[in-house]
Formats: C-alpha cells, sequence, structure tokens
C-alpha cells in the first residue's frame, strides 16, 4: 500500500513539475506592463491600450514601423536624408534587428488588436561593450558624431557598471496624442527592474519626446541645440525641433 502511494506521489509531482516547466518556458502570453484608456481612433469613444514586452513573433512589424517612419522622421537621421542611402538604410535596420534580438524591447497595442502601433527598441549599453559590428557608410558615421555632442559617462555619474539604453521610441502617426510614448517610456522602469538595472539614459533627438521625458522624470545630462549642430552640418539647418539631449533616471 504504502510502495503504491510511493508511486502515486512520484507521478504526481513529475506531471505537476513538467506543467510548472511548461508554463515558464511559454511565450505564447506576451507580459503585459500596464494598461491605459485613450481616444480611439475609429470612434469618439475610449479604448484601452495596453504596454507588453514585445515577443519575436512581432519583431518584422516593430521593424516596419521603424523602418516606414523613425528614419524619415528623426531629426538626426533624416538630416542626413538617411532613407534614401541605401547602405545607410540597411544598417540601420541590421541595428535595430540587432537590438530587437536583445529581447528587452516594449510595445503598444489597442484593444483587441495585435497590430504594433508603438515601439520602444531597449539593450543593456555599458562601457567598451563592442555591441553591434557592421561595416558603417559614411551618414551613419556623421549621424553618430552628431551624437557625440552629448556624449556623457552614464555610469560613472551613477556609479553603475551599466544601464538600459534606447536604439528608438515611435508611436505610427495615426495613433499620436495618446500619451502612448509616455506610457512606453514608463514601462521602461519594469523592464528595468526585471533585469537587475539601475539606471536607463537615452539620447532624445525630437522636442516631443524630450517633452515627454521631462514629464516622467528624466533629468538632463547634456544637451545641444540644433542650431548650434547647423554650424558644423548644414544639413540641420531646417531642423523644426530645438535641442539634441542625453537625459537619465536612477530608480
Amino acid at each position: 500500500m504504502l510502495y503504491r502511494m510511493f508511486i502515486v506521489f512520484i507521478v504526481i509531482v513529475v506531471y505537476f513539475s513538467g506543467k510548472i516547466k511548461a508554463a515558464q518556458n511559454d511565450k505564447s502570453s506576451p507580459k503585459i506592463y500596464h494598461t491605459f484608456p485613450a481616444k480611439d481612433i475609429e470612434t469618439d469613444g475610449s479604448v484601452e491600450y495596453r504596454i507588453e514586452h514585445l515577443q519575436p513573433s512581432k519583431y518584422k512589424d516593430a521593424l516596419k514601423l521603424m523602418t516606414d517612419f523613425l528614419i524619415k522622421q528623426d531629426p538626426t537621421i533624416a538630416a542626413f536624408n538617411i532613407a534614401k542611402d541605401a547602405g545607410s538604410a540597411m544598417y540601420l535596420k541590421k541595428y535595430w534587428t540587432y537590438v530587437l534580438n536583445q529581447h528587452l524591447s516594449v510595445a503598444c497595442f489597442k484593444e483587441g488588436s495585435d497590430k504594433v502601433i508603438g515601439v520602444n527598441l531597449l539593450y543593456v549599453d555599458k562601457p567598451g561593450r563592442s555591441g553591434f559590428k557592421w561595416v558603417k557608410p559614411i551618414k551613419i558615421k556623421m549621424m553618430q558624431s552628431v551624437m557625440e555632442f552629448v556624449n556623457f559617462d552614464v555610469c560613472d555619474k551613477y556609479k553603475v557598471k551599466e544601464y538600459m539604453s534606447s536604439a528608438g521610441l515611435l508611436v505610427h502617426p495615426d495613433y499620436r496624442g495618446r500619451k502612448i510614448a509616455e506610457h512606453l517610456l514608463i514601462a521602461r522602469k519594469i523592464v528595468c527592474e526585471n533585469a537587475g538595472i539601475q539606471v536607463t539614459s537615452t539620447i532624445f533627438s525630437a522636442d516631443a519626446s524630450n517633452h515627454i521625458a521631462d514629464k516622467v522624470g528624466f533629468e538632463l545630462n547634456a544637451s545641444k541645440s540644433y542650431q548650434d549642430i547647423a554650424k558644423i552640418y548644414k544639413q540641420f539647418a531646417n531642423v523644426s525641433d530645438h535641442f539634441l539631449t542625453r537625459k537619465s533616471i536612477k530608480y
């Protein structure tokens, strides 16, 4: 009798251990960080939007959103007309794919839909990390030299060994004005906590993203006006945004 009870006990343990392991490995249900109400684009009513961990099955959709809009609208990219330079555009596509494969990015979806309407590409950075390796076209080198204007030693300032950074924050034009970018930035705190990261730091290139960053608590580390940048790179002479900044938060 005791032997049979022992066998039954072993079977139950094995069964539930398998269930637990399967649940841990099941990535079909993405982690939802939070939800919020906002106006629907199809009606005058309010619908629920959700910010969730971006699943690999949606990487292509997120990449398309970046290549369709960010590459044409981000001041530091658009100034060099990178969308029209095949080599530079391919570099950014490869780079964004590399970042997506870090499996840290977040996205926004509307209730009842699996269409990616907003995305924030995230990765962990630290001094000396070689990171993405790809031959840089001349326009990419120029763009990165502009980024150097707001170069800042994040790890030294906040006394950390690594930090969460971003390769792009974008909301589909049809869905702007609903605080989606704000909620994407707010979700970064949870991403950092899950990864054991204390600090997030990002270069913000547009007036809108700079305003949102200030609103959710980012502090200014470095800043350069596009007016001053235009004195060195004439491509920025007609940029309507005002400042390129580096901003950070320590949670």
